[in-house]
């Protein structure tokens, strides 16, 4: 025991003694130790952002207790009028699959709707989500109030969500108390659910019996359909194993089922499973439950995060070798009395260590301050419980003590292996080994710095570039009114429009089924004279919508109600053909392998149903110039438009106004008075068009801001070696002012050596920059091109901060007086 606490004491001792030795080294040379302490923790704070974010985007659907045992059913197809992908499959494909595959444990599916509600005196209109009794059994809900069992056993039967309840019925009891869905199907609410996380693919919207919806949209065939591809289907399995087996028969159910089909129609379909955990980041499709994530933005963040970590150690690294020489005699004595080598080793190794402690303290302090900021712009609810979440206490300790032993190893092994003779005789050369690896280190930094500064340049050029590219069509002061084209709206939509072109500041109202700006789902297969059907995608318009929009006529003319067939009306029992015009855009005129001119005159013959016994023949009477109707990462698709008074789904307004909320107060009037009760949804669609590119802006504007850090950290680390450089040459710079050297050109000297290896670091970034942005640029089919211009830049960049990081101290030591300079040392 005597000999243990004999071992304890010592070992006590040792440690105090390292922890004296890194106190006075930290007083003895603030500069370089607030250099690499604000290095290492501004390091290690991005590096705690970024893995908060990561572990958040991770983090979606793995509550759920069976999340590797879902997946979800995705549909895409190949046609004439080019790829189509749904993260939903048809209403049928349940019946197909749930009883034919002994993998699959139960199937569910969700059916999402605006419904207008009305609970006594109120009415609103919800987000509601038609769903499957299996549903609650896949997901596992926490009920509050009734049970999943019994939920759905009335077909007119819905469950809350907390908050919906609360808003809803407010402090009263809703369990068993009628909602009438569009005012006159009474469903009785049977549970409530908890309130779902942010971090999952599901929106927090309340269900409804899917049972139901026959009867409420008056379609019998409204759930065994297989090609109305509006059903997030979800299928369980008894494991993992399943999703794969079964993604491998899927082709063979498809060809059994629809092959005949889809080959009438020169169609390809193809179904693909995705796990539930994968949803957020891998999905990638239009139209989902909410916003998804994408995996290359996580990619992306963990590799700044890690660049930005590298960077702060390679300063630690820099700093401490280039300090060698004034450690070197301390080393030498320590040697000279017994100490051995991997004593020495281990000193610098927690000397290292503490410096990454004391950086962490601060960095969780940054972190403090800028969480709230950085969440809120990232639009994620980040939650940082370092004392509560013991995992995460010792991670960042673990991340200290590596950050310490990867800043400080080669310093360690470096100074550890000096010769006490030749240090204690004075012969410590600089180190042309050691410079060279100093400049090695320089240049990897500046290549980090290189490589962020190109990308943050190209990813905002890209985004401005999509933001103003010309559309084709005028979308700015345009309001959009949704929910007109169902219900008391649609039979009251001429009095609709002469009350909102009534007032004063409204140019024009038009009237379409799909807007630019909105993702075009509704394709039908046409056919002209002597050549194969195709399939295209079309949009219900009315008559002005083309002048409306500024859309430019390349040939024919515009639909005009002086002519009575360009109103396109669907086909009857008694007259199976029927007979209306149409008007194409360029792609699509090209697609028929015609000019624009050829095209007028053609008649087009349409399918009206699925198996082609209904036919509408269209006479195309003008060909549109092309203009993006989707986003800029779409390629053009060829469009098929026509007049169709049952298909005004929205109302636009086109406003010469300065005063907006005043134009809107009398839209809301004006609509209560027509339809009390019925709430009003509309929006801008400049605004729409927006929050297309608004998470891509968030995350280009993220990504320069942690490149500005990192190329601040790469700033300090080049400061200090600035500095120490500077102090090493100080003879050197006196005796040069003294044989007559120039202010200037004693600035240009120190400087030229960081400029070599700055232009060196920008040749090794060049290509990987380019290799990576380019495939960045791959996601956009109308992108910029990649400017040597732009490489240029960044080198330029790139130079300045260094040259503004080292002409301080250059500056300083050339006008210093020489007298002075010759006595130092």
């Amino acid at each position: 025991m005597e000999k243990w606490s004999l071992k304890t004491y010592v070992r006590c001792v040792v440690l105090s003694n390292y922890f004296k030795i890194v106190l006075r080294s930290l007083i003895s040379h603030r500069l370089y130790s607030a250099i690499n302490i604000m290095g290492l923790a501004i390091g290690l704070a991005c590096c705690i952002l970024m893995a908060l974010f990561v572990s958040y985007e991770l983090s979606y659907d793995i509550q759920y207790n069976k999340s590797d045992k879902v997946a979800r059913l995705h549909m895409s197809q190949a046609s004439t009028a080019g790829m189509d992908r749904w993260p939903r499959a048809g209403a049928g494909w349940k019946l197909l699959l749930e009883d034919a595959y002994p993998e699959i444990v139960r199937v569910g599916r969700i059916n999402l709707g605006q419904v207008q509600m009305k609970i006594d005196e109120l009415s609103v209109s919800e987000r509601i989500m038609f769903a499957d009794q299996e549903i609650f059994d896949i997901f596992e809900f926490e009920f509050l109030r009734g049970n999943a069992a019994t939920a759905f056993e009335d077909v007119h039967s819905v469950v809350l969500t907390e908050s919906s309840a609360k808003r809803l019925f407010g402090d009263s009891d809703p369990m068993g108390k009628s909602i009438a869905f569009y005012h006159s199907f009474d469903m009785k609410v049977t549970g409530i659910v908890k309130d779902f996380p942010e971090n999952t693919h599901l929106p927090n919207y309340s269900f409804a019996n899917l049972k139901a919806t026959p009867e409420l949209f008056g379609v019998e065939t409204f759930l065994t359909n297989q090609f109305n591809m509006n059903f997030y289907t979800y299928l369980e399995f008894s494991s993992f194993e399943g999703i794969k087996k079964l993604e491998e028969q899927l082709p063979e159910l498809i060809e059994k089922n629809f092959g005949a089909l889809l080959n009438k129609f020169n169609i390809q379909l193809f179904a693909e499973l995705m796990p539930l955990e994968k949803l957020h980041l891998h999905s990638r499709i239009a139209g989902d439950l909410k916003d998804t994530g994408d995996i290359n933005q996580v990619y992306i963040f963990s590799a700044i995060a890690i660049l930005v970590l590298i960077i702060a150690c390679i300063n630690f690294m820099n700093l401490a070798t280039a300090r060698a020489a004034q450690r070197a005699k301390e080393v030498g004595v320590r040697k000279a009395i017994g100490v051995q080598r991997r004593q020495i080793t281990i000193q610098f190794l927690s000397e290292s260590i503490i410096l990454s402690c004391i950086a962490l303290v601060i960095a969780i302090a940054l972190v403090e301050l800028t969480l709230p900021i950085f969440s809120e712009f990232i639009s994620r609810d980040l939650v940082f419980n370092y004392f509560s979440n013991i995992s995460l206490f010792f991670s960042l300790l673990g991340l200290a003590l590596f950050v310490g032993l990867l800043a400080g190893s080669y310093p360690a092994f470096y100074l550890s292996a000096f010769s006490p003779a030749k240090v204690l005789k004075g012969d410590v050369t600089r180190g042309r080994s050691g410079a060279k690896f100093r400049q090695g280190l320089v240049v990897f930094q500046f290549s980090i710095a290189a490589i962020l500064i190109i990308s943050t340049i190209t990813i905002y050029q890209q985004m401005q570039y999509a933001k103003n590219i010309d559309l084709g069509y005028e979308k700015d002061q345009t309001l959009v009114i949704n929910g007109t084209g169902s219900g008391v709206v649609q039979e009251n939509f001429a009095s609709l429009e002469q009350q909102m072109g009534s007032i004063p500041g409204v140019k024009w109202i038009s009237s379409v089924r799909r807007l630019p700006g909105q993702r075009l789902t509704n394709n039908t297969t046409v056919k002209a004279p002597g050549q194969e059907q195709l399939i295209m995608p079309y949009n219900g318009v009315d008559y002005e919508f083309f002048q409306n929009f500024g859309i430019a006529l390349e040939s024919g003319r515009y639909f005009s109600e002086e002519f009575a067939n360009d109103t396109l009306v669907y086909q009857t029992d008694e007259n199976p053909v029927t007979k209306g015009n149409v008007i194409l855009n360029q792609t699509a005129a090209k697609r028929f392998g015609w000019t624009a001119q050829e095209a007028i005159g053609k008649v087009l013959e349409f399918n009206a149903n699925q198996d082609g016994s209904s036919k509408i023949d269209a006479t195309v009477i003008g060909v549109v110039k092309d203009y993006h109707f989707e986003s800029v990462r779409e390629e053009l698709k060829p469009i098929i438009h026509f007049v169709n008074q049952s298909q005004q789904y929205m109302m636009t307004l086109k406003l010469e106004t300065s005063d907006i909320p005043n134009l809107l107060l009398q839209v809301e009037e004006r609509w209560e008075k027509l339809f009390p009760t019925q709430d009003i949804s509309y929006f801008f669609l400049d605004e729409r068009f927006d929050s297309m590119y608004a998470n891509e802006e968030r995350v280009s504007l993220a990504y320069g801001i942690f490149s500005l850090l990192a190329i601040c950290i790469a700033c300090l680390g080049l400061f200090g070696l600035a500095s120490y450089t500077t102090e090493q040459r100080t003879k050197e710079i006196g005796v040069r002012k003294v044989l007559g050297a120039s202010s200037r050109s004693i600035v240009l000297l120190l400087t030229k050596e960081f400029s070599k290896l700055v232009i060196l670091a920008s040749l090794f970034a060049w290509p990987i920059a380019w290799y990576l942005m380019d495939d960045w640029l791959q996601n956009f089919a109308y992108r910029i091109d990649l400017s040597i211009l732009v490489f240029f830049g960044g080198t330029l960049v790139a130079l300045f901060i260094a040259w503004i990081t080292v002409a301080g101290q250059a500056t300083k030591a050339a006008v210093a007086r020489p007298v002075n300079a010759l006595r130092y040392e």
